[in-house]
């Protein structure tokens, strides 16, 4: 291995996304993840609850990579949460954008 280079592992931490899991979640009596106070279930809501729990574990600042797939109002809502004692959010998401996305601007203001 070269001098100053970091290696990275990838280790699975919770087998918690695959469909079926409600058996899984059930066992440790985990709550459904809530999004503006509903619960919300989705592989995609389940990854970010997952990462919601993580990070503040971890305690460190963390940046997460995502396909598009992930690029959700439900992940945004919940990982948005995820702040350390200061306020300072903790998560910050790199994704593509959906293929359907569509930016606008504000409309002009009358004369």
């Amino acid at each position: 291995m070269a001098v100053g280079v970091k290696t990275i592992f990838c280790i699975p931490l919770c087998a918690e996304l695959h469909e079926g899991v409600e058996a899984l979640r059930r066992f440790p009596k985990k709550p459904d993840p809530l999004v503006d106070g509903q619960p919300k279930v989705s592989i995609t809501s389940l990854m970010a609850a997952m990462v919601a729990e993580l990070v503040p574990a971890l305690g460190k600042r963390c940046l997460l990579v995502l396909d598009a797939y992930f690029a959700v109002g439900p992940v945004f809502a919940i990982l948005k949460m995820v702040r350390d004692a200061a306020g300072r959010r903790l998560v910050r998401v790199v994704t593509r954008a959906k293929s359907n996305v569509v930016a606008y601007a504000d409309a002009p203001p009358t004369t």
